[in-house]
């Protein structure tokens, strides 16, 4: 649009882009935590970390379907691709692919918040194979980037609630310097906490040796002495 501000292509991809985009960071972040719990200790979680992929895909695939429906209706009817009685439809489809999504952010805010405190009160049963990922800088850094990226992308969530709730082409959604600070240098820095500390580097599989791996190891040894 940098040669042509008034391309309806690009204030459909754009418009698309910025309601959907968010969701994949914060898909990535319900990822991250299977690697979290087990790096800490999986019995301490009050679900089993190998479902989390599976919870964190379901919650967000119903957003996502939300999310971009209401998004091209949006975008379609406004340009006069499409009826423009369909705009409020779209805007509440948006609404309330936000609303879905903030209230994963929520249950998984509470669940890993839940997860800490069991750490924390029983700190004997923390897996003792990956105390040198746990102990390491990389993982400190980690711990501090992901709530940075987590509390980016739920402002980003509310702040674009706010301007959908509003309607289409009102004040806030006008306020240039508000959109740039709180859906643009939001999501950025959620991006650049999230790539800077890659989890893929944080929990490096040659370093990392689960529970269950490590009770595998211990009884093949106990095996072998009484053996």
């Amino acid at each position: 649009m940098a040669s042509n501000p008034w391309s309806h292509v690009g204030l459909i991809l754009q418009n698309l882009c910025l309601t959907v985009g968010p969701l994949f960071f914060l898909n990535g972040i319900f990822l991250c935590y299977t690697n979290i719990i087990e790096t800490h200790s999986y019995t301490l979680s009050r679900i089993n970390p190998t479902t989390y992929p599976l919870i964190a895909t379901s919650a967000t695939l119903l957003p996502f379907t939300l999310l971009t429906s209401g998004s091209l209706l949006q975008s379609t009817s406004a340009i006069g691709f499409t009826p423009f009685s369909y705009l409020p439809t779209g805007s509440h489809l948006v609404i309330a692919g936000l609303c879905f999504q903030l209230l994963s952010m929520i249950s998984f805010g509470i669940l890993h918040a839940d997860f800490k405190i069991q750490v924390r009160a029983f700190p004997e049963q923390l897996n003792a194979y990956a105390e040198e990922t746990r102990s390491s800088r990389r993982f400190m850094y980690f711990s501090l980037a992901l709530p940075l990226a987590f509390l980016g992308i739920g402002i980003s969530v509310i702040y674009r609630m706010v301007v959908i709730g509003q309607g289409w082409g009102m004040s806030f959604m006008r306020n240039e310097v508000g959109f740039v600070c709180l859906e643009g240098i939001t999501v950025a820095v959620a991006g650049y906490a999230l790539s800077l500390v890659h989890p893929g580097y944080v929990f490096r599989p040659l370093e990392y040796i689960s529970n269950k791996s490590a009770e595998m190891i211990a009884d093949e040894k106990l095996e072998e002495a009484w053996n």
